[in-house]
């Protein structure tokens, strides 16, 4: 299952910790950040290339330093295994999001994962500033089931649908223990 990864400014994640959750989701990963020059939210994705996403991951630490990071680790569930599907996305230029999970209520493609046409045909819809209502907040909770949403939003506040289904650890937050190496050895 995905992983996401809500990254405060203050914690640098070590490479080791990144690969293993790399390796145990390997469709490709993701970041979102503020550029705190341009006061924008921006992206990278990778789909076959860890140490692209890693030398990425680092160079916002450094340049952007007060800005959180949300990591995102795909394993494919729907959709084609494409750059259009690694997250994150932009619901809007303000806000941007990772899922962890499976929703099945989103409309059906073979193409686009079910968190692309969630995103599409739901989040998209809603108020621009849906992040701060409770009410909306509470009625994705509902939706989505057992999966996880991770926002990040232009004033670089993290908003988590479903928190108490992950955990924090390493002072970041995680939605689930993907993140640590397995014990079974293949």
């Amino acid at each position: 299952m995905c992983i996401a990864i809500m990254n405060p400014s203050n914690v640098t994640l070590k490479k080791k910790l990144l690969k293993t959750c790399w390796d145990n989701n390997y469709h490709g990963g993701g970041l979102l950040y503020i550029n705190t020059d341009t006061n924008q939210l921006e992206s990278f994705k990778s789909l076959k290339d860890f140490d692209a996403l890693y030398s990425q991951y680092q160079y916002v630490r450094k340049k952007y330093s007060k800005s959180k990071v949300v990591l995102h680790f795909r394993i494919s569930t729907h959709g084609t295994i494409s750059e259009d599907n690694v997250h994150p996305f932009f619901v809007n230029q303000d806000i941007g999001f990772v899922h962890n999970g499976i929703i099945s209520q989103a409309p059906h493609s073979d193409r686009y994962s079910d968190t692309y046409m969630f995103n599409k045909s739901m989040l998209q819809a809603l108020p621009d500033d849906f992040v701060y209502n409770d009410g909306i907040m509470e009625l994705l909770s509902e939706y989505i089931g057992y999966s996880k949403l991770l926002f990040l939003d232009i004033d670089n506040e993290y908003h988590i649908v479903n928190e108490d289904l992950g955990v924090w650890d390493h002072g970041c937050w995680f939605s689930n223990t993907g993140y640590k190496a397995s014990k079974y050895l293949d």
